[in-house]
């Protein structure tokens, strides 16, 4: 079985926890190492003792939204290279160049086409889709 992902190491950061178990499962059936967060928070405790190769992370999160945490990774130099992947309920034109404004590398909408993310993903850290 092929397994795309296998040997990426990956933070998933969305309080939903249906999205959550989903992103969880279909990654790590990848092949993905996958480190899951709730909350900002929990992603920058995470960040603090570990380095994962993309960061994938809902905008709207419970304690502040995924434009700051992308925000404050950017700002620290131990955080500031990871690829950012910014999940979102909004589509279009306008949504795209907010995410990338805020540092995301790229903006994918809901609802999430699980091949487009891991062709995100494995685009990231320099692997071809295909």
């Amino acid at each position: 079985m092929m397994r795309p992902l296998q040997g990426i190491h990956l933070l998933v950061v969305d309080d939903d926890h249906d999205t959550m178990d989903l992103y969880d499962f279909y990654l790590r059936d990848q092949g993905a190492t996958v480190t899951t967060a709730r909350s900002s928070a929990e992603a920058r405790l995470a960040l603090s003792t570990q380095t994962p190769q993309v960061v994938v992370s809902d905008v709207r999160l419970p304690d502040e939204d995924g434009y700051s945490l992308v925000a404050s990774m950017r700002a620290l130099p131990s955080t500031a290279r990871i690829p950012a992947i910014a999940v979102t309920g909004q589509a279009g034109a306008a949504a795209r160049a907010r995410a990338l404004a805020a540092g995301f590398d790229r903006h994918i909408a809901k609802p999430v086409d699980l091949a487009d993310m891991t062709r995100s993903i494995l685009e990231l850290v320099g692997r071809s889709p295909g």
